[in-house]
């Protein structure tokens, strides 16, 4: 008799946890399906990033650790949405009401045309807080626990599955192009969590690294994304919408034709309009990038410093202040990127590293831009 009692006793704490993986894929599919059919639902996610970088692999030295954290939450009703978006960089409230883009960014309030997928791909939030495709063979191992109505299933990613997961969940949100990022190791979790056919909660964990341009990165990243009202979400669309400002057709990111066309990009994608001729958009409380379209500049701050790129002369510059026994003086820094040389003064291998860096930030908006003339950036 007691040990029949040892036996049910063994069964209950292990036998009620064992996975049948078929079952539990198939059942992930079928919630993946049914949400991608839902008509509403509203979603909020708290992202945090742990971001830092070297200038190559086998450095010692981290040049810099950057904390980004992103708040989130998205509603759908039908083909109506509504969308904040809070980090470090952006602070943007966007609605998506028939077949027209609304945006509040800092308080800059601006509309236009637009469909629903480009609204999708400006719309940082979207691709972060769906539910990714996964295939059997994406999945290296899967754990499983009860919750209440339902279970919790973890899926250990193969790297195929945790690459599709950071592209949709982790690139959007930290200003990184996945293209250009060459990654060399990753590794993640995804936890999700079924009730009644429906998923309502992902967890994701994990962390990458890799080459990113010219320098070295590792990221530690996790997501809460948790899912309510679903087929009952209403959308409150706000008074006042006639007050945006009407942007024209031509000031789509795919048809950047002129200045003001690129000025309303920025805005598009999380920077905040200054004056006229300054752009900027902070990464965090030491760091922002600064566009001056009067000056033909662009500007990296962090900390104490500020590294300069000049579009005009292909120049970088950064001066810094130093003391002696005697006095205090200016060491100059100018470096031609042409020459990928020296072309003035003395540079330390962290100015040209942190000039390169802001460099390549500015060519990134550039290219991501889809600008179809260059010589707007010379008048």
């Amino acid at each position: 008799m007691k040990k029949l009692i040892v036996l049910v006793i063994l069964i209950f704490l292990f036998g009620c946890n064992s996975v049948d993986k078929e079952k539990v894929f198939d059942e992930y599919n079928n919630a993946y399906n049914s949400f991608n059919s839902i008509q509403s639902f509203n979603v909020s996610m708290d992202s945090k990033y742990n971001i830092s970088r070297k200038l190559n692999k086998d450095s010692k030295d981290v040049l810099e650790i950057i904390k980004h954290s992103v708040l989130g939450d998205l509603s759908k009703e039908g083909n109506n949405y509504s969308s904040y978006y809070l980090s470090s960089l952006d602070n943007i409230k966007t609605w998506y009401i028939d077949k027209v883009v609304y945006m509040d960014n800092g308080g800059f309030k601006i509309s236009y045309k637009d469909n629903l997928q480009n609204y999708f791909n400006q719309t940082k939030l979207y691709y972060s807080i769906i539910p990714i495709e996964l295939l059997k063979e994406d999945i290296k191992e899967i754990k499983k626990s009860s919750i209440i109505d339902g279970f919790s299933y973890e899926f250990v990613l193969k790297k195929s599955g945790s690459l599709k997961l950071v592209k949709s969940s982790v690139f959007n949100n930290i200003g990184y192009d996945y293209e250009l990022f060459k990654i060399e190791d990753i590794n993640s979790s995804y936890i999700v969590d079924i009730v009644n056919g429906n998923i309502e909660r992902i967890n994701i964990i994990g962390n990458l690294s890799g080459e990113f341009i010219n320098e070295y990165m590792c990221i530690d990243f996790s997501s809460d994304i948790k899912y309510r009202n679903i087929n009952s979400t209403i959308i409150n669309i706000p008074d006042g919408l006639e007050e945006f400002s009407v942007s024209d057709a031509s000031t789509s990111i795919y048809s950047i034709k002129n200045l003001e066309d690129y000025k309303h990009y920025l805005l598009k994608v999380g920077y905040s309009k200054i004056d006229d001729y300054t752009y900027s958009i902070k990464l965090n409380d030491n760091a922002k990038y600064i566009y001056d379209f009067e000056n033909k500049i662009y500007s990296y701050v962090y900390n104490n410093s500020t590294y300069v790129y000049d579009w005009n002369k292909d120049y970088g510059y950064n001066n810094t202040y130093e003391i002696n026994d005697d006095n205090e003086y200016i060491n100059l820094c100018v470096y031609d990127f042409k020459s990928d040389s020296v072309l003035e003064g003395q540079c330390n291998n962290s100015q040209i590293f942190y000039l390169k860096v802001n460099k390549n930030s500015f060519m990134y908006d550039i290219n991501n831009s889809n600008i179809i003339d260059y010589s707007v950036f010379d008048k």
